[in-house]
């Protein structure tokens, strides 16, 4: 079994990597990675489109986020606006400018995918996928 710090070892060389693959795009477009980690989560998940929905799923602080989404509306990359029940609540959505940087996202994240699974057959991912998701589970739990 693995120790606390291999573990949390592994876990930085997956965010290591990320973040390296994301650089390309972000020295292309002028972002940060919080502020491209944004823009692919909208894409991603359009069910959850408000700042508060990032924070909670994502779990990045507010203050990244609140900035981000800022630079972001300024880039003119997003728009936001008022919920009809709640004007307290903000939806956020992609403007057709962020869609080139989407894009390259997705290739961003279907290449990370490759390279974390490279020789690995698709039996072997599918539990892979099965034993994280019961993972997350189980901190839940403990959370």
């Amino acid at each position: 079994m693995l120790s606390a710090t291999q573990m949390l070892l592994r876990l930085q060389q997956f965010n290591k990597l990320y973040k390296k693959l994301q650089n390309v795009v972000c020295d292309k477009y002028d972002l940060s990675n919080v502020e491209l980690d944004v823009l692919l989560f909208l894409y991603n998940n359009p069910e959850y489109d408000t700042a508060k929905d990032i924070v909670e799923l994502r779990g990045f602080a507010k203050s990244y986020v609140s900035k981000a989404v800022d630079l972001l509306i300024k880039k003119e990359l997003i728009s936001n606006f008022e919920d009809k029940n709640d004007r307290r609540i903000n939806h956020l959505k992609l403007t057709d400018k962020s869609h080139d940087i989407v894009e390259e996202g997705k290739l961003i994240q279907k290449n990370f995918f490759e390279i974390i699974y490279k020789n690995i057959s698709k039996e072997d991912r599918e539990n892979h996928q099965k034993i994280l998701n019961q993972m997350v589970e189980n901190m839940k739990e403990s959370l």
